[in-house]
């Protein structure tokens, strides 16, 4: 389940704007539409506050699910990077 945490390679340049972020998500969305469901976005506002969007039809159970199990991962990704 680790192989579920992607970073996308442009991220990984500090100086990446927002637009270029989302520019990247949808590039790969359109180039593999079936892996792109249940979307969630979640980021910080210019005065700090966490915001997150999510698609209207998706349910609190599932978002709730989707953000437990990508912490889960991100967390055995760090562990086998540390090890």
């Amino acid at each position: 389940m680790v192989d579920n945490v992607v970073s996308f390679p442009n991220w990984l340049q500090y100086n990446a704007s927002p637009i270029d972020k989302l520019k990247e998500v949808l590039a790969y969305a359109e180039r593999h539409p079936e892996d792109v469901k249940d979307l969630i976005l979640i980021w910080k506002s210019e005065e700090g506050n966490r915001v997150c969007q999510v698609e209207s039809s998706m349910t609190i159970p599932t978002f709730v699910y989707l953000l437990e199990q990508t912490k889960f991962d991100t967390l055995k990704k760090c562990e086998v990077i540390d090890n």
